[in-house]
């Protein structure tokens, strides 16, 4: 199953299709503690969430 790593106040939203893994390299000039989760329908309200601390 596919899932995403999105995180909306830094504007990132990056896909992994099913069985894949994807990297990517990302600049964070806001420090702060900011929410990701999955944007698959369905994923977000199952768990799939977590906490970005960026200093």
């Amino acid at each position: 199953m596919a899932h995403t790593f999105t995180v909306d106040e830094l504007g990132i939203n990056i896909p992994v299709g099913e069985g894949q893994t994807s990297t990517k390299d990302i600049t964070l000039d806001k420090a702060g503690t900011f929410s990701f989760y999955c944007a698959i329908p369905g994923h977000r309200s199952a768990g799939m969430v977590g906490t970005l601390n960026v200093q």
